[in-house]
């Protein structure tokens, strides 16, 4: 079974969106779900975090099969982007601006994406040996 799922890329990602969806619903959309103009916005960041996680877990998954320090990079960078579309939810949602510090609030999602930019970069220029 284990096996199978990890094989079956389309298979991952309804786990992962499932997953993601069950863990984000009750804390991010559901107490915003009478004003839909949240509810949107929140669901953009919702896909874009299902996408980053399961792009982090499919490369994460070829780097163990084939060892590459490129794909080590770029998962990295997925990360990367992952933890941007986190700090954006945040951002959004209201009554979250006092559980982070106001200077990364604003200055840290540029230089994760820049980051993220550098890795993909180095992933993609990189010679293997």
């Amino acid at each position: 079974m284990k096996q199978t799922v990890m094989v079956s890329k389309p298979k991952l990602f309804l786990i992962i969106s499932a997953l993601t969806t069950a863990v984000l619903l009750p804390v991010a959309i559901l107490p915003h779900i009478n004003h839909p103009f949240f509810v949107y916005r929140i669901s953009l960041h919702l896909a874009s975090i299902i996408i980053s996680v399961f792009l982090i877990v499919v490369s994460i998954l070829t780097y163990r099969r084939t060892g590459s320090i490129k794909i080590l990079y770029t998962s990295i960078a997925f990360l990367s982007l992952l933890v941007v579309e986190l700090i954006f939810l945040l951002q959004i949602m209201p009554g979250t601006s006092r559980i982070m510090i106001p200077m990364a609030y604003r200055e840290l999602p540029p230089i994760l994406l820049l980051v993220m930019l550098a890795l993909f970069g180095w992933g993609v220029l990189r010679v293997e040996k």
